[in-house]
Formats: structure tokens, sequence, C-alpha cells
């Protein structure tokens, strides 16, 4: 079993909204770039969720999107997140930004600016991994935690023993349909500097 360490730098340009948002609709535009581990497709009747949002697996994510309840509301986030590969056809709750939302991480995050992150998933145990996230101003020479969970490995819809490991973004991100339009956004996502570092873990 082994510790993983993904890191890289990431940005979201400013976006472009081509319309307002219902607030009653469970579709939550948003768009994201981010480091991704453990994920896997789905199968078996069931489509995979990067279909109707961005992606499975363990994510930490730069996330742009509206405000749940609001029209014209946006916020900016860092978060971790642990995202089911499959669902049902038709789940519009997997559309929703928040879906998978482990954790918001601490601190300031904006559009036009570049962030240096760092995503740990470290095996406690057979069962268990704690993922942790860090941002860096020192171009890596140090970096401050602003993010932790723990979570089971025992939902193997979210975590695959032979899931593949990336960045995962996306600039186009659907919203909802109104009529027979679909509402979307426009932004340019980018990453740079990505590595990955992994170390055995005895014992485990």
């Amino acid at each position: 079993n082994y510790a993983i360490s993904l890191r890289g730098r990431v940005r979201i340009n400013s976006a472009t909204f081509n319309t307002l948002y219902s607030t009653s609709s469970t579709y939550r535009a948003h768009h994201f770039i981010g480091l991704v581990a453990y994920t896997d497709p789905g199968t078996s009747g069931n489509v995979p969720v990067s279909t109707a949002a961005f992606g499975s697996g363990y994510i930490l994510a730069l996330q742009r999107y509206i405000v749940p309840g609001t029209t014209n509301s946006f916020a900016t986030r860092l978060g971790i997140f642990a995202r089911s590969s499959l669902h049902a056809a038709n789940n519009n709750g997997a559309r929703s930004p928040d879906y998978g939302l482990r954790t918001t991480c601490s601190g300031t995050y904006n559009l036009d600016t570049w962030y240096h992150i760092r995503f740990d998933i470290i095996p406690n145990s057979i069962n268990q991994k704690t993922l942790k996230a860090y941002t860096s101003t020192d171009e890596g020479s140090s970096w401050v935690e602003v993010g932790s969970t723990t979570i089971s490995t025992s939902d193997t819809s979210i975590w695959r023993s032979t899931g593949k490991m990336g960045i995962i973004s996306a600039k186009h991100r659907y919203d909802f349909d109104v009529g027979a339009a679909d509402k979307y956004q426009t932004a340019d996502c980018y990453v740079d500097d990505f590595q990955v570092y992994y170390e055995l873990v005895p014992g485990i």
C-alpha cells in the first residue's frame, strides 16, 4: 500500500456565463481544475459521474461555482472530494458542485490567480485513508495544511485499487435544462508543474 502525493499549480481564469440560473435547479454550474487519484469509470448499466459532473475518485479541486439558492452569486473554493464512479442515469444530485464534497479548505481563492497545491493520500490501515490538502507560496519549499478528511476504502465505487491518478478539469460545465436549451458557462483552466510522489507504507 502506497502513500501518494500529487502536486501542481492550478488556475481558473475569469468565466463568461451566458444567463442567470434557476434557484430551484439541482444542477449547479461549476468549473474546476484539480488533482485526482484512484479514479475509474463506471460500468454495468450506470454512467460515469464524469459525464455529468467532474469525475470520480479522490479529488482536490479548485472550483468556481454558483452559490446554492442564488441566481448570480458565485464563489471560488479549494475542496477535497470523494466521488463515486457510478450513479444511476439522470441522477441530478451528481451534477451538483457539492456532490462528494468532504472538506472545504481554509483560505481565500480567486480567479486569475495561480495556486500551488498538494494532495496527499495516506493509508492508515487496510480499510482507511487520510486525504490532506496543502498550499505553498514559496515554490514548494514549505507547505501549509488547509484541509484534511479521513475516509473508508470499503466503498469500492469511490476507491479502486487499480485506479488511475492525474489531472482533472473542465472549462465547459453544462448546467440545467430550461425549455430546449442547456445553459452553460465557459472558463479557461490551467495546470503546471504536475508532480507525483509515492512511498511504500510497510505493514499495510
